[in-house]
């Protein structure tokens, strides 16, 4: 891999990063817990959930000729994260769920209406179509799957997987589906970013609700649940699991009890 390709292609995200702190200020926390990354796992770009990975080639190519295509791909890769999308391991239909996935994602970033995100061509009227379909609401992508199978959208799978596709969701598959256990690049991206990691007793959510204060929608509300919140919270039992120092409890504590 050519290293000075790849620190463009690093270079080229940071920015756009910036760029996108103007327009989504409260999405500060996950715009700094994701960097790029040039891989040679992918010869497009696509996220495994802690990082952006990419082929140097490919960006770079792609940034020169479209450059809001990368905007807008940007924003895509981060809203998969945000709403888990990666590890949703049960689905029967693969390929239904990666396009609902990212209709999902675009029918959010097109109701922005941001300048410096759109696209144009046929696949902004094939999801213009679709959204329409969909309606007001942002369905999420179970919703937008279960459409897929009842063939609601009149078109055929190829038209709306190169309307809506951006990047390389193979490397969803490394992707761990467990709860509360992090990849070894989650906790280096923690010590990376200072941060810290916590952890709530499972099966408590019920009991740990009344330590919550305050809840505020930050953005999206019509996706209930799914909507991003601004908590509030006092006496909230939390452990720290994984800090900025490299500790990292799911290790210490199974070896402790080895003893």
């Amino acid at each position: 891999m050519d290293r000075r390709q790849e620190e463009l292609g690093i270079h080229i995200l940071e920015n756009i990063r910036n760029e996108l702190y103007y327009y989504f200020p409260y999405l500060d926390g996950a715009f700094a817990c994701i960097s790029g990354k040039g891989s040679e796992q992918t010869g497009t770009i696509g996220t495994d959930g802690a990082f952006f990975l990419f082929s140097p080639e490919y960006l770079l190519e792609l940034y020169v000729k479209r450059p809001e295509a990368v905007r807008r791909g940007y924003l895509h890769m981060l809203l998969h994260c945000l709403y888990l999308h990666l590890f949703r391991e049960d689905q029967e239909d693969r390929r239904l769920w990666n396009l609902a996935c990212d209709i999902a994602v675009e029918q959010i970033i097109s109701r922005e209406k941001i300048p410096i995100l759109e696209t144009g061509g046929d696949a902004k009227k094939i999801r213009e179509k679709v959204f329409h379909i969909l309606g007001d609401r942002s369905d999420s992508a179970e919703k937008i799957c279960r459409k897929l199978k009842e063939q609601a959208f009149p078109f055929h799978l190829e038209e709306l997987e190169e309307a809506f596709h951006f990047d390389d969701h193979t490397l969803w598959d490394t992707c761990t589906g467990e709860k509360g256990k992090r990849t070894k690049e989650v906790l280096d991206a923690v010590v990376r970013n200072h941060a810290v990691y916590f952890a709530a007793v499972g099966g408590a959510g019920a009991l740990l609700s009344k330590c919550i204060t305050k809840s505020e929608v930050i953005c999206y509300d019509d996706l209930g649940a799914e909507a991003i919140r601004k908590i509030t919270v006092e006496h909230f039992p939390v452990i720290v699991v994984a800090d900025c120092h490299g500790n990292n409890l799911y290790e210490t504590a199974i070896l402790e009890y080895q003893k």
